[in-house]
């Protein structure tokens, strides 16, 4: 019982580090894309 409890927790904190991981990805490509839409503007 206790280790499916830690396993399942494993697996939401990788899934969460993983949702951050793509949010800046994301924010680091949306403000690279901006930067370079001023430049081309």
């Amino acid at each position: 019982m206790v280790i499916s409890d830690v396993r399942s927790m494993a697996v939401i904190s990788c899934i969460t580090c993983n949702l951050t991981q793509a949010k800046k990805l994301h924010v680091a490509i949306t403000s690279s894309f901006s930067q370079f839409a001023m430049v081309a503007t």
